[in-house]
């Protein structure tokens, strides 16, 4: 019984392994396109190719908040304990610890990895931390406090357990 039980668990933490890692190439992903042009060895002569969507959206944002995400990428990129994925346990499972002491950048920045930064202003705006996210948030406050669309409050609930979890 308890050789079955521990092997639920490995398979539980190796499908939790595979997730976080396509989460850590994602991230990875966006690491990169923060990159100035020199640094990723493009020719700057080359037309610039039509922003992604996100990069639209983040246009639009007024510029405190530009600023604020991209002091925040910096700040990530150099501080290793920022809002980081951490190690647990014997097992490499990256998962986000301490979150209950985020301050409301970090919460910030976590909207961006779990793609929804369309949201991050109205949660600057109310300096939504770690805090508030873990133990007062709602569906109810997503959508009527911080005006997050109906289908996008199930998601980021989910998002928040996960955090819960750690």
């Amino acid at each position: 019984e308890k050789r079955v039980q521990m092997e639920q668990e490995n398979t539980t933490l190796k499908s939790e392994i595979e997730k976080l890692e396509k989460q850590v190439v994602e991230f990875e992903k966006k690491v990169q396109e923060t990159k100035s042009p020199e640094e990723n060895g493009e020719d700057l002569n080359k037309p610039e190719a039509t922003p992604d969507p996100q990069e639209q959206e983040r246009r639009k944002w007024p510029k405190e908040i530009q600023k604020l995400m991209k002091d925040l990428t910096q700040k990530a990129e150099q501080d290793s304990e920022f809002a980081k994925a951490v190690s647990a346990q014997v097992i490499v499972l990256l998962c986000f610890e301490n979150a209950k002491k985020w301050q409301y950048q970090e919460v910030c920045y976590w909207l961006d990895l779990i793609e929804f930064p369309q949201y991050i202003p109205a949660f600057a705006k109310h300096k939504i931390d770690g805090e508030i996210i873990l133990r007062d948030m709602s569906d109810t406050i997503l959508h009527e406090d911080l005006e997050v669309r109906r289908f996008h409050t199930g998601k980021i609930v989910r998002e928040i357990q996960k955090l819960k979890q750690v």
